[in-house]
């Protein structure tokens, strides 16, 4: 059986500069938000979500078009995140997935875009699935420590960032990188839109998406609450300074007056 291996190697690419790039040294088709490079037997789909999709590439000639992409990375990710599928093209049978095999139903190219957008789109959330699940491993001990000792070990800055961080995850998950919804290449072709559904469903991405923002959420509602613990503290604190304040300079006025007295 061939391979179908997609990728994920970076948050951002300079797509629009990536494309000229291969325009000038492959033979390359563009459409609104992916291009695919096709030579002899093989075929790449790079989406401007920074997702690779390669048909019957092998490892190493993947490692070429990935190291050819590197040029162009924005942020690229500390270990590359790949999954990968056998198939079969046989022009009888229906499009279908099991045991990590497709099943096409014909050798057209028009059917792998279809399966390559929701590969694209799952092996992005595996991105975000495996940085959510590092952020809550960085994070589990805040809850018990903070409930045994109140005392709350990351700075305000830090707090800052890491909700800034849980904030640009959900807007690119929600807003930028259609995961949500079918992409707008099948808004053209909606006959085609049931192809692309298989290939979803089986990869279950609106579930996992819901089960992610729901973890993001949760770990939201618990920066936040330390947000707001940082927050009393230092009102707190700014209300004993004052109340130190009064009690010198009455003290200093009870002072001045006793000395008048004398």
């Amino acid at each position: 059986m061939k391979k179908s291996i997609s990728y994920c190697v970076a948050v951002k690419y300079d797509f629009k500069n990536l494309v000229s790039y291969l325009e000038n040294n492959y033979k390359l088709t563009k459409y609104k938000n992916f291009c695919i490079i096709k030579f002899e037997e093989w075929l790449s789909f790079i989406f401007d979500y920074w997702s690779v999709v390669n048909w019957n590439l092998s490892y190493d000639d993947s490692k070429k078009i990935l190291d050819e992409l590197e040029k162009f990375e924005i942020s690229p990710i500390d270990e590359n995140i790949f999954e990968e599928f056998f198939y079969e093209e046989k022009e009888w049978w229906e499009l279908k997935i099991s045991n990590d095999k497709v099943y096409l139903s014909t050798t057209t190219i028009e059917e792998k875009i279809w399966v390559s957008h929701s590969m694209a789109q799952s092996i992005k959330l595996s991105y975000f699935e495996t940085a959510t699940q590092n952020t809550i491993e960085e994070t589990k001990n805040i809850p018990n420590n903070l409930a045994k000792t109140w005392n709350i070990l990351l700075k305000s800055n830090e707090i800052s960032k890491m909700r800034w961080n849980l904030f640009m995850t959900k807007s690119r998950i929600n807003l930028h990188y259609d995961l949500l919804d079918s992409p707008e290449f099948f808004w053209e072709y909606p006959e085609l839109l049931k192809y692309y559904e298989t290939t979803a469903n089986y990869l279950e991405i609106k579930t996992r998406i819901e089960v992610l923002n729901k973890k993001l959420e949760v770990i939201h509602e618990m920066f936040q609450m330390l947000a707001d613990e940082q927050k009393h503290k230092h009102s707190s604190l700014l209300e004993w300074i004052i109340i130190w304040l009064i009690v010198v300079e009455v003290f200093f006025t009870i002072f001045h007056d006793v000395l008048k007295l004398f």
